[in-house]
């Protein structure tokens, strides 16, 4: 803890002194995103003002952040081009979360023999038990089927013509 001697020095010493306009930038870069002081979200009124005084203004790259630059930077990093890409070395959840955003949330129990008539959840389930970036290597089940083939109670029976 200081003491208030050796915090009034300190205030002394830097009295009439400003910060050079690379570190006000760095300080502002700093602070971007922070909520205010209290901690609380800024009223609507304030955002929208804050929005009007930015609009037009560049980022601290020199970039408008424009919706064509926008789509373009998103594009840019997704898949392969992701700086977090692991290729096969994926892992369970993110196999799946890749399978959703490429294919789709499953919708269906493709289990012929599916027992029950309305489920309400439904997965992708792996066939050949290696986590390949292959969409013929899952189908999809409801919960029920999906539990049941992983614990080999059931045989699955799927008819893979008009899959997705």
């Amino acid at each position: 803890m200081i003491s208030e001697k050796t915090r009034e020095k300190m205030r002394q010493a830097k009295l009439g002194k400003k910060h050079s306009k690379i570190t006000l930038k760095k300080m502002s870069i700093a602070h971007m995103g922070n909520k205010s002081n209290t901690g609380r979200k800024l009223p609507a009124v304030q955002r929208a003002n804050i929005s009007k005084a930015l609009k037009g203004k560049k980022n601290s790259l020199g970039y408008k952040h424009t919706r064509e630059w926008k789509k373009q930077n998103s594009l840019r990093m997704k898949g392969e081009k992701h700086f977090a890409w692991k290729g096969d070395e994926v892992s369970y959840s993110g196999m799946h979360h890749w399978l959703k955003n490429n294919y789709g949330s499953p919708n269906k129990c493709e289990n012929l023999d599916c027992t029950f008539t309305n489920p309400k959840r439904f997965e992708y389930a792996n066939l050949s038990g290696e986590y390949k970036r292959d969409q013929e290597d899952y189908i999809q089940l409801c919960c029920s089927c999906h539990r049941k083939m992983d614990n080999g109670s059931i045989k699955i029976r799927i008819c893979k013509i008009n899959n997705y």
